[in-house]
């Protein structure tokens, strides 16, 4: 297990103060914002943060190694937990050409690793290729399998013979990640929730209008808790004290609140997903006209994706901002990640 797991969170959070007066001075401290709307709220109660990187960017390989290599720097450097939610294609792709970057998962204080999936998969959303909805139970159970045990084709679709899927991160990392992300309905759903509930999870992701609680579930699988999602990458340009504390003024003063600050590693350095062009006739006006397999991998090299210079430097800027607020507050915040939400909801998972 890794470590961070068998840290009971309120101590971790307790040595905040410290490292937060010994900073250098550009840190945000709460002082440098205006009416803020915290100091209205005096209450007890916690207000649980947590930072969700999704990654998928297999094409833009180095670009993406970059963006999380700094995002965990920046972390490290604040001892704020981050969830980093990686999908099968790009951990390969990690391990053969940023094997460092796969160390630094595995043994990061502040870094749990959760699990998505993205295209080609035929279980994404609106992409079900090859007919998965309408197999009977017992090959849909056994196509699953297949594919969360084994890497994907890119091209055609199908599994290979090569281990990937949730079983080889599980392997890779040493633990199995607790929160797997479940985009498909009906019995699609179903059937991957008691799949990776075989294979180690103990939780899933869901975003409604009405807050997420803790023991809520999905295909009888505990939700992750979430009042609401700040799409951070959505939001470029504002005040990202701004945007929390505003988030935070919306709910009652008497219950904890669980807050998703969410980023994509794309979002760093592309308009779009790169392998966007590759998978969709519409990748950038609403995915839902999708390209049939084989897919054409290289789709992507006739399309401009990349941010300027001065672009990307604002979506930095935005993210580097909400986290050393959050950092920088410890007491109105506590940044949690999966680890710490296993050790909360314990009573629910026995």
């Amino acid at each position: 297990m890794h470590p961070l797991a068998l840290t009971f969170f309120p101590i971790m959070f307790s040595v905040y103060g410290w490292m937060f007066s010994a900073c250098c001075s550009q840190n945000i401290v709460i002082d440098d914002f205006d009416d803020t709307t915290l100091e209205d709220v005096e209450a007890d109660r916690e207000v649980f943060t947590q930072f969700v990187i999704n990654t998928h960017d297999w094409v833009l390989h180095e670009n993406s190694a970059a963006a999380v290599n700094r995002v965990i720097d920046l972390h490290e450097e604040l001892n704020i937990p981050v969830d980093i939610y990686v999908t099968s294609p790009l951990f390969l792709t990690y391990l053969e050409h940023h094997p460092d970057l796969i160390e630094r998962f595995k043994t990061s204080d502040v870094v749990s690793t959760s699990y998505f999936v993205r295209t080609p998969y035929p279980y994404y959303t609106n992409f079900d290729w090859r007919g998965i909805a309408d197999m009977n139970p017992g090959e849909l159970r056994v196509a699953l399998t297949e594919y969360e045990t084994h890497a994907i084709d890119l091209e055609t679709g199908y599994v290979t013979e090569e281990p990937g899927g949730y079983t080889h991160i599980s392997d890779v990392l040493g633990y199995d990640p607790a929160i797997t992300a479940i985009s498909a309905a009906d019995s699609v759903g179903r059937t991957l929730a008691s799949l990776y509930q075989h294979f180690g999870a103990v939780m899933t992701t869901s975003h409604r209008n009405s807050p997420i609680l803790p023991g809520d579930t999905k295909f009888d699988m505990l939700l992750r808790p979430e009042h609401s999602e700040i799409r951070l990458f959505e939001n470029v340009g504002e005040d990202a004290q701004e945007l929390i504390d505003g988030v935070v003024a919306e709910y009652s003063e008497d219950e904890d609140l669980f807050i998703n600050l969410k980023y994509h590693e794309d979002d760093f350095y592309a308009t779009d997903p790169p392998f966007g062009p590759i998978y969709w006739v519409d990748y950038n006006s609403g995915r839902r006209k999708l390209n049939g397999p084989p897919f054409d991998l290289d789709a992507w090299q006739d399309v401009d994706l990349l941010l300027s210079e001065e672009e990307a430097d604002a979506y930095w800027q935005l993210y580097e901002d909400a986290v050393r607020y959050v950092a920088a507050n410890p007491e109105h915040f506590t940044a949690i990640n999966a680890f710490d939400l296993v050790d909360m909801l314990a009573e629910y998972l026995d």
